[in-house]
């Protein structure tokens, strides 16, 4: 699982390169993107699917039975404190991103609901690195 989640990572963007119109670079894409109000759909949908991957990890660290004891492998309750948040964060993000992509008709998304999911995305992955959490 921790592969699917670094390949979620590394390819969201390159597919975001790819869907670039011919002419524009991924980093002209990418100002656009932080400085505009409303994000591509194709951008939010990717991140969502990305969210979808890291959240599997989330879940997987979450079903490990409380440290203590004879486990062996178990889950922290420092660990658990930092994970949840995140999640529900993020959830809750993509949530909205999928409803607005289905009642647009994949119009442009809301910057803000963008960044909410991209912040999660990033505060798991950090989580995940420093504690070496994997499924």
């Amino acid at each position: 699982m921790n592969k699917l989640v670094i390949a979620a990572l590394v390819l969201s963007p390159l597919l975001m390169a790819q869907s670039a119109p011919s002419g524009c670079t991924s980093v002209e894409n990418a100002w656009n993107v932080a400085t505009s109000t409303s994000v591509p759909a194709q951008y939010a949908l990717a991140a969502a699917n990305s969210f979808d991957a890291i959240e599997a990890v989330a879940t997987g660290y979450l079903q490990l039975p409380p440290c203590g004891g004879a486990v062996v492998t178990c889950r922290q309750s420092a660990i658990v404190a930092k994970i949840v948040p995140a999640v529900r964060s993020g959830r809750a993000a993509r949530n909205a991103i999928e409803g607005l992509l289905a009642s647009t008709s994949g119009a442009a998304i809301p910057v803000v609901t963008y960044n909410t999911l991209e912040a999660s995305i990033a505060t798991l992955q950090s989580i995940y690195t420093q504690y070496n959490v994997s499924k």
